[in-house]
């Protein structure tokens, strides 16, 4: 029995089943039906094997492992917060220019504004 996983590759399932990261012994296998084979252990392994793909993709394009896009984009956009009382420390706003791929000296110069009150 061979299988096709989702980059059209066959692969030998009792081969698998047998090497890494399972490494059964031959009558553990011989006791399973075609359909665990498939469906408990292959397709899992190879959904799991393409969200590492795609994470390490995002990697490698410089984002970080897990990074979520999120609607951040400008200063502008951070709503919800009482300048009179919730401003952040200028670390702290520094640390967010430098995770959203902003311009330091604009986001200190948004800081001494918000500061001020204009």
């Amino acid at each position: 029995m061979t299988f096709e996983n989702n980059r059209g590759e066959m692969v030998e399932p009792l081969i698998a089943l047998a090497q890494e990261p399972w490494c059964f012994a031959p009558e553990t296998i011989a006791n399973l039906t075609d359909w665990q084979i498939v469906n408990v252990y292959l397709r899992p392994a190879m959904k799991r094997s393409e969200e590492m793909r795609k994470e390490m993709k995002r990697v490698e394009s410089g984002q970080s492992p897990g990074y979520q896009p999120n609607s951040i984009t400008s200063f502008d956009d951070v709503k919800g917060i009482d300048i009179t009382t919730d401003l952040p420390s200028l670390e702290q706003v520094l640390d967010a220019a430098d995770a959203l791929g902003k311009n330091r000296e604009e986001a200190r110069i948004a800081w001494e504004k918000a500061r001020k009150g204009s």
